[in-house]
């Protein structure tokens, strides 16, 4: 899968799209222990008790994943690792995305990229977000399994659905570019302004563009200096640069309904 593409436009803004984070360890992939996994775990205590520990030996796949989060934190890899083991080949959603996440990482001194996307496979399969981006990333770079465009478009969407707003930029690029899917203005436009209006700084960069130059949407100034404003806002770069080239294109009062616009959505969230 191509990993960038540019594209120069008139009126000084440049339109770059590229796949941010194309690595899932970095950029927009999730690196970081699951803490507070979706079906509610409480956040573990520094110090496993021991009837935690009993039960995790008795073979309980939720104890065996809580006492794994307390070896994690505590930096105790291997015993980490051991015990993610054994609560991911207990069905245990969680823990097999962070299994597969040392495997992939080479935490503890066992890096096997390919049975790592095994275990996000099995993780993206019972429906875990992080999973399924994280999948859709393996497949689109071919790492530890053979590239497949489409089935990476297939996972990053289905991630996408569940309001995954890196998977909703990923979107956004595959159908610019059409990796796995119909090459697609409308439909990147689309799904960069979901990732947008979910907060993504570079969606919201994206968004603006689209909106100045017409691409894939109507052109529309006001909207895209409310994008470009509001990614400016997060310390984006490039969207403070553009906004000051866009700004210099507009009437001040196309420049003031941005301003409120932009300041009504951030009140939003």
């Amino acid at each position: 899968m191509k990993t960038n593409l540019s594209i120069c436009v008139a009126a000084g803004l440049t339109v770059a799209f590229l796949l941010a984070g194309c690595g899932s360890t970095d950029g927009g992939g999730t690196t970081e222990i699951v803490v507070s996994p979706p079906n509610g775990f409480p956040h573990p205590a520094d110090v496993p008790s021991p009837i935690e520990q009993n039960k995790a030996e008795a073979g309980d796949a939720v104890a065996q994943f809580h006492l794994a989060l307390k070896h994690d934190i505590a930096g105790q890899s291997a015993t980490a690792a051991a015990w993610y083991q054994k609560a991911a080949d207990s069905g245990l959603a969680q823990a097999q995305f962070n299994y597969a996440l040392m495997l992939e990482k080479g935490v503890a001194g066992k890096q096997d990229t390919p049975l790592a996307v095994v275990y996000y496979e099995r993780a993206a399969q019972q429906g875990l977000v992080e999973a399924r981006y994280n999948f859709a990333l393996m497949l689109a770079e071919g790492r530890g399994v053979l590239e497949d465009d489409q089935a990476a478009a297939t996972w990053m969407k289905r991630a996408a659905d569940q309001g995954y707003s890196n998977a909703q930029f990923q979107m956004g690029y595959l159908h610019k570019v059409g990796e796995g899917v119909p090459k697609d203005d409308a439909e990147a436009a689309k799904w960069f302004l979901r990732a947008a209006e979910n907060l993504h700084m570079d969606a919201q960069y994206y968004t603006g563009l689209c909106y100045a130059h017409g691409i894939g949407v109507e052109q529309d100034l006001v909207q895209a200096y409310k994008w470009l404003n509001l990614a400016a806002a997060a310390s984006h770069a490039s969207a403070q640069r553009d906004k000051e080239i866009l700004t210099d294109q507009m009437i001040p009062e196309a420049v003031a309904e941005g301003q409120r616009l932009s300041v009504e959505f951030q009140a939003a969230q």
